[in-house]
């Protein structure tokens, strides 16, 4: 009895790990290309206009507006 309990606990212990790790690896990725978006927003913002390419390719429409309005000033 107290095997098959181990063997169950065990069990459950590696789909944890392994649901955890792929949401993790999923969450890491996210960040990643929300980060390098926004270093080509950044990198664009200093080419002045160009910024306007990299909100249509990320959808940041309330970044365009205030790139838009800080462009206006």
């Amino acid at each position: 009895m107290r095997g098959r309990l181990a063997v169950c606990q065990r069990r459950s212990a590696q789909q944890f790990y392994r649901s955890f790790y792929s949401h993790a690896f999923t969450v890491q990725l996210l960040m990643l290309v929300f980060a390098t978006g926004y270093w080509i927003i950044a990198a664009l913002a200093l080419e002045g206009e160009a910024v306007i390419i990299g909100h249509q390719d990320l959808r940041g429409g309330w970044w365009l507006m205030l790139s838009s309005k800080a462009h206006m000033a």
